[in-house]
């Protein structure tokens, strides 16, 4: 019973994000540049080229969620977030290449030391939203490979990996070295500034409709 009343805790939780992501898109595409702002400040893209070969990097602010077995709502929820935020993070038509067969790291990083296994999170939600960016044709075992690691840090964020699989030796090597040094952590504290906007235009709207009673 207790087990079932977290698990309905975060299907909350996981649609709020949605929601907010949801609602961050419409103030962006509303009023697009009243000041600076990150374009999505949950999550982050960019390419890299290290030791002249492509990688495509990802970041992602939070810990993966766990899997909720049997809950098509709950991973629907999850989906619909990281494709969001993935799809923000980038304007991946600028990119006029496909990554031919490739692999795809993912670092989790953890501000605890709590037991958590790699293969209970949902994974397949950053893949599915990579899939989508159409970097790589597909994420079947033809296309793509997995790789999972998890690194202690003063915050929970997660850091993926895009690389073709022959530069994939040669990537692991790097990353065990510099994978501090090319961490990114999404700044989440510029959502304050995105929820204050989002007050404003409320009041207004308000402010108006009272105008509107009387003309």
């Amino acid at each position: 019973m207790l087990q079932t009343h977290y698990i309905n805790i975060l299907k909350s939780l996981e649609m709020l994000k949605e929601e907010t992501m949801v609602r961050l898109m419409e103030m962006q595409n509303d009023e697009p540049v009243e000041r600076s702002l990150p374009e999505n400040p949950l999550a982050a893209s960019k390419p890299l080229v290290i030791d002249g070969y492509p990688v495509f990097q990802f970041s992602y602010a939070g810990m993966l969620p766990f899997n909720v077995e049997h809950d098509r709502d709950y991973f629907s929820s999850l989906q619909s977030y990281y494709q969001h935020v993935t799809f923000q993070a980038y304007n991946y038509a600028s990119i006029d290449c496909q990554f031919g067969k490739s692999a795809l790291l993912i670092l989790h990083y953890f501000k605890d030391n709590v037991r958590r296994d790699l293969d209970n999170g949902n994974s397949k939600c950053i893949i599915d939203a990579i899939r989508y960016t159409r970097l790589i044709a597909d994420d079947s075992w033809k296309e793509l490979s997995l790789f999972q690691q998890g690194h202690p840090d003063s915050q929970n964020h997660i850091q993926a990996y895009l690389v073709e699989e022959q530069n994939l030796v040669s990537f692991l090597a790097y990353l065990q070295e510099h994978h501090n040094d090319l961490k990114h952590i999404p700044e989440v504290s510029n959502l304050d500034w995105c929820f204050e906007k989002s007050n404003k235009k409320e009041q207004a709207i308000v402010e108006e409709n009272e105008v509107n009673i009387f003309w």
